[in-house]
């Protein structure tokens, strides 16, 4: 919402919204692009549940659109797949944009999705990747910053990869 359309929603706003909306959403695009963004966020919605639910959220990247969302109990892959096929359901499945969540991986590659993942996350999981690696083999932290200045053209190329052991093979040659 905040890239896309510039607005900025807080958890208890869209708490708020799930809650408040009780009309089905009907998309008014009847065939959407088949390039989505596929997202889901950890929602605790008392009128509905004593424990968290998850609020999951299709949206269709070219034509700006939400194409549908659903709340579940369980974020799990069987979740994701029923979803997915529903929501895109006699749709063009080009390709979606996910967070690095494991769960994602299997139903979009099942419903023949090219999968892309959030540049956001991305950058998220090499940090953490860093940090870790720098813990471990206790790195002093000026040392620490002087390698990702040296290394941040390397660390950039992960991005023009093609798969995940490409992007290990790039974060061993830096180490």
């Amino acid at each position: 919402m905040k890239r896309i359309h510039n607005v900025y929603l807080s958890y208890q706003e869209v708490q708020d919204i799930i809650f408040d909306y009780s009309i089905k959403y009907e998309s008014n695009t009847e065939n959407y692009s088949g390039y989505y963004v596929f997202g889901s966020l950890w929602v605790k919605i008392d009128e509905i549940s004593d424990n968290y639910v998850y609020f999951f959220v299709l949206f269709d990247v070219h034509h700006k659109t939400l194409v549908d969302y659903k709340i579940v109990k369980e974020e799990n892959s069987t979740e994701v797949y029923n979803f997915l096929r529903n929501a895109t359901l006699n749709q063009p499945r080009k390709a979606i944009t996910t967070d690095l969540h494991i769960a994602y991986r299997k139903p979009i590659q099942d419903l023949g999705f090219k999968h892309q993942f959030c540049e956001f996350y991305a950058k998220q999981n090499i940090n953490k990747y860093l940090y870790n690696h720098v813990k471990e083999n206790n790195i002093a932290k000026e040392t620490h910053k002087e390698y990702i200045k040296k290394y941040l053209e390397e660390v950039y190329q992960i991005y023009e990869v093609e798969n995940r052991f490409e992007v290990l093979d790039i974060l061993d040659n830096i180490f």
